[in-house]
């Protein structure tokens, strides 16, 4: 948590780079359209899956819940209990069952919630599902830390382990896609690579991208013949390769913080990338890597999935809700005008005041050890940016981070300095608070996330990797 001069300098940055607009004017950037809000979850989303035929939107909450949602209405439909937290979800090709990734897979009936089938998986989780187009192999990634595989594949008339896949090199693999042909297999796991599979033999056909960082999405174009990669160390990049010639094509320079989720539009000329934290959306021209629009959605996404059809995005946001946007198309720009509720607001003194006095409260839980007995911080989200030279991430929970501040900083003797810096983003008292705690030559900067009257999440840096600190 201490710094440095040069650690300071960097972590700001950092920062900035993850709470602050985007260069673009407010004249210029366009307002991403909210369709719908659906509530349910109370515990946070941790995934989301929308039916093949995109009329029913699956949620896994971090409340032990699957819940169904009826996108035509946005009415609630089905709410199912699991008996363990769920890290994936994904329909069947004929939306008839419903994956579940958690230690193992388990496979439901959509319309019932009746239990199928448990499959046998990776021993520490699963992260990752996926359908081949066809609807005859299921495919797991997950977390093995042994040398056994961590991608599994069962052929789903028979539900047995079909093909082995020997991933040696990646003990932990995030993310699992089928090519539109189900003729080949795209992983991205802990050795910061996409890795290329057949599935009919389960060969290693190609390593890609082994210079930029970690993966955090992968997605094939709807012709096959492009594959698309976000990655980064400290802000994403987002790689383009031609799948005949494996060479890299372009290197768009999203300039974004990790998290970046991708996705080709239907017709494989657009390519939509979405930051957790940007709190924006862009699209890109997939022949020539250009940046031809960008809208504002003034939302923390924790999870991001694009409708079938190319004209949905659902985001699960740090508040545990979820929203549905309406992506326009391109060209039709919706430019903030003085009456629009998205548009930011001026410094409300009243925002500013419950703002300030939240994290002061925050401050003083933590000082006093009190973080347990306060309800807006049981519901707060933690992302930590920590320096690793591996590629593990740290987890800790939200009272564990409370009580390193408070023997850090808030606790101790000697004077600390505390500065809170307000800025209003949005509707809803949607504002972020910068802060620093000062104490001798030591400083730590973190930002507070403040909505619907209360504290939804938190982002500290210290010049490194992300890290989730969650309850």
């Amino acid at each position: 948590m201490k710094s440095s001069g040069m650690t300071c300098r960097r972590s700001l940055l950092l920062l900035a780079a993850l709470m602050l607009c985007a260069t673009a004017s407010a004249q210029e950037r366009r307002v991403l359209r909210e369709r719908a809000t659906l509530k349910r979850h109370t515990k946070g989303v941790a995934a989301l899956a929308f039916s093949p035929d995109g009329k029913t939107l699956a949620s896994a909450g971090k409340d032990e819940t699957i819940r169904l949602w009826d996108l035509t209405t946005g009415k609630h439909t089905a709410t199912y209990f699991t008996r363990n937290s769920v890290n994936c979800l994904a329909f069947s090709p004929d939306g008839k069952t419903l994956a579940l990734g958690c230690h193992d897979v388990v496979l439901w009936e959509a319309a019932t919630g009746k239990e199928l089938a448990t499959l046998k998986a990776c021993s520490h989780g699963v992260y990752s599902l996926a359908y081949s187009p066809d609807g005859n192999w299921l495919v797991a990634g997950g977390n093995t830390l042994t040398e056994a595989s961590s991608i599994k594949m069962w052929d789903t008339r028979t539900n047995k382990e079909a093909v082995k896949f020997k991933t040696t090199s990646q003990s932990h693999v995030h993310l699992v896609v089928f090519s539109p042909d189900g003729k080949t297999l795209a992983t991205a796991g802990n050795d910061d690579r996409v890795r290329l599979w057949e599935v009919a033999t389960g060969k290693e056909l190609a390593a890609l991208g082994g210079n930029s960082g970690r993966k955090w999405a992968v997605a094939f174009s709807p012709d096959g013949k492009t594959l698309a990669a976000s990655g980064g160390k400290y802000y994403s990049v987002v790689l383009l390769w031609d799948l005949a010639t494996l060479k890299e094509l372009k290197t768009l320079p999203v300039r974004q913080e990790e998290g970046v989720r991708l996705a080709f539009s239907p017709d494989g000329k657009t390519l939509v990338s979405v930051g957790n934290y940007r709190e924006e959306l862009r699209l890109w021209e997939v022949s020539t890597g250009k940046e031809f629009a960008r809208y504002a959605t003034y939302e923390t996404f924790e999870v991001v999935v694009r409708s079938p059809d190319g004209k949905t995005i659902a985001t699960a946001c740090a508040d545990s809700t979820i929203k549905l946007w309406d992506l326009p198309p391109a060209g039709k720009a919706i430019v903030l005008s003085p009456t629009e509720p998205q548009k930011k607001a001026p410094g409300d003194p009243a925002v500013v005041g419950k703002v300030r006095e939240a994290v002061a409260d925050l401050l003083g839980a933590f000082a006093a050890g009190r973080v347990g007995k306060i309800p807006m911080v049981e519901k707060t989200q933690v992302v930590w940016m920590i320096s690793h030279v591996s590629d593990s991430q740290r987890v800790m929970s939200v009272k564990e981070f409370a009580e390193i501040m408070r023997r850090s900083f808030l606790g101790n003797t000697g004077k600390v300095t505390i500065e809170i810096e307000v800025e209003p983003r949005g509707p809803g008292g949607l504002a972020v608070a910068k802060v620093n705690l000062k104490r001798y030559q030591s400083i730590t900067q973190f930002v507070v996330v403040y909505h619907g009257g209360e504290i939804c999440s938190i982002v500290v840096a210290d010049n490194g990797r992300q890290s989730r600190i969650q309850n």
